[in-house]
């Protein structure tokens, strides 16, 4: 931007940059008697500002990070309604986000001194615990969770300072909360493999993206990187650390790269139960091998990497502070009247720019953040932790997948895993991106069959018994809603149920899936079979029957319970879907193509359609059945690493 403008109570100086949903500016806020206070403006793309799905996710990241005042955290300093859009006002850092720094070494060859890394990974993990251990205003523990720890969310300031960004996406549960989205968020590179299988996640993922920076820091390499995005996350989710750290890096003692190797472990249990325990053996690595602590040492090595760039940055902030002196804009009368009334406010200039924002009007706008201010206060006096609770929407998320091809094409190509089944399919599309390279930078994934929970506008309310035209016509009724919510599809069984069979039916399918989401396989394997025994005509219990099977390892089991499911319930294309894909990552291809062409007619309509064709079509195309398996090693050859959607 070439002019300094109003915007509100601020004054943006220069454009930093753009992604996929926000715009960031350098911004001025003034005050009386001359006080400046410099700081970063994030305000949603005009695109977006009539998307109330996006508002909402939008506002509760302002309100989740305003929550967090730590020093190793951007801290949050206002939320605001400017001219029909919303912004964050934060913390200004002048320095460079990780992934420009690790760039920028490999360029110039000056790979990071483990001191330094050290010193990165030990202040992250200080701003990560802080956040972990957070409580809400009625003193109950949030539970938050990053979730996306991550290179391009790790700033470091030419000073030195280490600052942990970007909340957008992080979770704060509250201990009472009943309801979860079904999908997980993040970048494919430093998801951990529960993350990546799309189980439900807690501070210990944070812990193992710390692990792969860590990594990646020391040794100058990445550690999940793949061919494709659909390889990367294979990578992820087997989560083998190759090469080492000390095979990589002679400098790299056994004692940092047990420590390392800690924090990468698969299972969260073998990992740092907390990122202060993480902290606490780094820093004792640290003294013990005399690594310095200071952060003088490491602006310095920013100053070798970025001297061109601070000096370049240095003149444009004074190029751009200049001119907002120039054209009399940073004057304090014309920027701020705290607390004076709107008959008192000055009238918007006249002879400024036409492409500028023009300061609101006086009639009405002046008073406006204040009330805003004192609305968001209450109401968390008021709600507590439950403000902090709705997340993305996924049909927000899926407009934006659905209006980018790009995005389109590449999810199509996950969408050949085999745990992924019918009814959540249609999360697949629920891509929302920030950033140049969206499909390997964020990715909104649906959770496999281990996690799979209805997202929040979908509540399941499971019927015994279906309308007398049978499932499939009850498919047809719910064109408009998800094609296949498996609690609501049931036939009618052999005999009059009693209206207490009926709710232990009823109670037996939530606590099931409730089993089943938290990984208690034989819970849920039990309680499934009660419900059979109670009416054998319910088909989703054998689709998660087959699933349980599928995770314990089984795969010839899970395609034998769903080829005989298919076989009852003809009508029920779930099982169709589930039994494709599974025949489609064992290289059956005919019979993978009729089992999802089966799916397609049965619901052409279904959220699902357009990408089983996608996959139909790519399948005719193709003259390589292997083009469509998983790029991993021989599966038919090694039980331990079948078909089953979590290991």
């Amino acid at each position: 931007m070439n002019t300094p403008v109003h915007y509100g109570k601020y004054l943006l100086i220069d454009k930093v940059g753009t992604g996929g949903m926000a715009e960031l500016f350098m911004a001025k806020q003034t005050g009386l008697k001359g006080f400046e206070k410099m700081m970063a403006i994030k305000r949603i793309l005009p695109n977006l500002t009539e998307d109330a799905e996006f508002i909402s996710m939008f506002i509760n990241e302002a309100k989740l990070a305003a929550l967090l005042t730590h020093q190793n955290i951007v801290q949050i300093f206002d939320l605001g309604h400017v001219e029909n859009s919303y912004f964050i006002a934060m913390e200004y850092v002048m320095g460079k986000d990780l992934r420009t720094i690790l760039q920028r070494a490999r360029a110039l060859n000056l790979l990071m001194s483990i001191g330094h890394a050290l010193l990165i990974i030990t202040k992250v993990c200080a701003g990560l615990d802080y956040a972990h251990r957070k409580k809400d205003l009625t003193g109950r523990d949030l539970n938050i969770v990053h979730r996306d720890v991550s290179p391009q969310n790790i700033l470091v300031s030419y000073e030195g300072e280490v600052k942990l960004v970007d909340f957008g996406i992080a979770k704060a549960a509250s201990q009472s909360s009943e309801t979860r989205t079904g999908i997980l968020k993040g970048k494919l590179s430093y998801m951990a493999p529960e993350q990546a299988w799309g189980r439900a996640v807690d501070r210990r993922a944070d812990i193992f993206a710390v692990g792969i920076l860590l990594y990646e820091l020391i040794t100058g390499h990445k550690l999940f990187k793949g061919d494709n995005d659909f390889n990367t996350l294979e990578k992820v989710r087997e989560a083998k650390v190759e090469p080492t750290p000390t095979s990589l890096n002679k400098q790299v003692a056994p004692e940092l790269e047990a420590i390392i190797l800690k924090a990468l472990a698969r299972e969260p249990d073998n990992r740092f139960q907390s990122a202060s325990e993480l902290q606490t053996a780094l820093e004792d690595h640290m003294s013990k091998k005399g690594y310095d602590f200071s952060t003088v040492r490491l602006a310095q090595y920013l100053q070798t990497l970025f001297q061109h760039d601070i000096e370049q940055d240095s003149h444009r902030f004074q190029v751009a502070t200049g001119a907002a002196v120039a054209v009399g804009i940073a004057d304090q009368s014309t920027v701020v009247r705290p607390r004076h009334s709107a008959d008192a406010a000055p009238e918007t200039t006249p002879s400024r720019p036409s492409g500028r924002l023009r300061t609101p009007t006086p009639s009405r706008r002046p008073a406006q953040p204040s009330a805003f201010r004192m609305t968001i206060l209450t109401f968390l006096l008021i709600m507590g932790a439950a403000t902090l609770i709705s997340m993305i929407n996924p049909p927000f998320l899926q407009n934006v997948a659905q209006n980018s091809p790009e995005v389109r094409v590449a999810v199509l190509r996950l969408s050949q895993w085999p745990a992924l089944t019918l009814d959540w399919a249609h999360h697949l599309l629920q891509v929302a991106f920030g950033s140049p390279n969206p499909v390997s930078d964020v990715a909104v994934l649906p959770q496999p069959a281990s996690e799979r929970v209805p997202p929040p506008s979908i509540q399941p309310v499971p019927l015994v018994e279906s309308d007398s035209s049978g499932p499939l016509s009850a498919i047809e009724s719910r064109s408009q809603e998800p094609a296949t919510r498996p609690t609501e599809i049931t036939e009618e069984p052999d005999r009059k149920l009693t209206p207490q069979e009926k709710e232990e039916i009823r109670r037996l399918l939530k606590d099931a899936r409730a089993a089943y989401d938290e990984h208690r396989l034989d819970d849920a394997e039990r309680m499934f079979r009660r419900i059979i025994d109670l009416n054998p005509k319910v088909p989703v219990v054998y689709h998660f029957l087959g699933m349980i099977t599928l995770e314990r390892k089984d795969p010839d089991g899970a395609i034998r319970i769903f080829e005989e499911a298919s076989r009852k319930f003809p009508d029920y294309p779930i099982l169709h879907y589930d039994l494709g894909l599974l025949y489609l990552k064992r290289g059956v291809i005919s019979q993978a193509k009729d089992e999802l062409q089966k799916a397609l007619t049965l619901n052409p309509k279904a959220p699902m359609a357009d990408r089983a064709r996608t996959v139909l079509q790519d399948l005719n195309r193709s003259s390589d059945p292997q083009e469509f398996r998983p790029p991993v090693a021989d599966r038919e050859s090694d039980p331990s690493t079948g078909t089953a959607p979590i290991p």
